[in-house]
């Protein structure tokens, strides 16, 4: 009996001082939702016109995934040792969110060099997070933030060789150059959300996604046998500075038609530059402060429509 007496005092000791907190906070701030006074009220249900900007606010976040899938075409580009080997429009597919993302693109075209066929294959894997700067700036629904990614691409191409009477008259048999880059770096993006209340079968709501990161980082390209007809006077793998700058903007359509799935649309622009010298700090900075930037180039511009979830 002792101890219900002295639980039953602590709660209307508990209940007294929230009631006397709440009387304070009204009384300064005109808030009426005493629930955020202490813990041991807020379970009870808010009263009538209680915090109308948060009322405001929530009907602009939205309850969906970042998750789509989608593809489109794709002009890409490659220049390397004072050469443009490729320049072309393909296709791609996109897997992810905004964040976290794979891309798999391929094309091919005549070669430009040596009069032969020649097809590349670009995978992208993107992996990152974003550190919010305003959730809701100037008391719009934009957050502003700074977008962390590290960026893990593959180039691969192969001319055909047998096309080509330098391939036959010197008998090259590795026909394919393989580059690998590691970028990390960050910049600066915006979402902005908006409900869709007058149009509701269109979607709840319409998100539109930008930033700008531009990544220091490195690049490999892989020598794989003597027989290869590219840098015939180095046979070491070269590992030299990069730069990457990467761009999105895409809309999306969440629930479309009242359904789980949304549309996607929009642009993703990734430019990289390397040196084939040997990797260098200086150098590093100097590139990504845009003081020397290496000529070698590739970059691709996608243009994308898919879905969401």
């Amino acid at each position: 009996m002792t101890k219900i007496l002295a639980l039953l005092l602590c709660l209307a000791f508990t209940l007294c001082t929230a009631d006397h907190s709440y009387s304070l906070a009204a009384s300064e701030s005109g808030n009426s939702d005493h629930r955020l006074m202490n813990p041991a009220l807020s379970t009870l249900p808010a009263l009538p016109g209680a915090d109308d900007d948060d009322a405001f606010f929530d009907d602009y976040t939205p309850l969906h995934g970042d998750g789509s899938l989608v593809i489109g075409a794709v002009p890409m580009y490659f220049h390397y040792n004072g050469f443009t080997w490729f320049n072309n429009t393909g296709y791609m597919a996109i897997l992810g969110s905004p964040k976290n993302n794979i891309l798999i693109a391929y094309g091919e075209n005549d070669d430009l060099l040596l009069d032969s066929s020649l097809k590349t294959v670009r995978v992208n894997i993107q992996v990152g997070g974003n550190a919010t700067l305003w959730d809701r700036f100037l008391r719009l629904p934009l957050e502003i933030f700074i977008p962390i990614q590290l960026n893990m691409g593959y180039q691969y191409l192969s001319p055909d060789i047998s096309e080509m009477d330098m391939g036959s008259e010197y008998g090259f048999s590795d026909d394919s150059m393989n580059f690998l880059n590691v970028n990390l770096g960050a910049g600066l993006g915006a979402t902005f959300t908006m409900p869709l209340e007058s149009i509701p079968l269109l979607g709840t709501h319409l998100s539109i996604d930008s930033y700008f990161v531009r990544s220091p980082g490195v690049m490999v390209h892989l020598v794989s046998d003597d027989s290869s007809p590219w840098g015939q006077a180095n046979r070491d793998n070269e590992v030299g500075i990069a730069v990457s700058n990467d761009f999105l903007l895409q809309a999306r359509l969440h629930r479309f038609l009242e359904s789980n799935i949304g549309l996607s649309a929009g642009v993703r622009f990734s430019g990289l530059n390397w040196s084939t010298d040997d990797f260098n700090f200086a150098d590093l900075m100097s590139a990504f402060t845009g003081d020397d930037v290496p000529d070698n180039r590739m970059d691709y511009t996608t243009f994308f429509i898919g879905l969401n979830w």
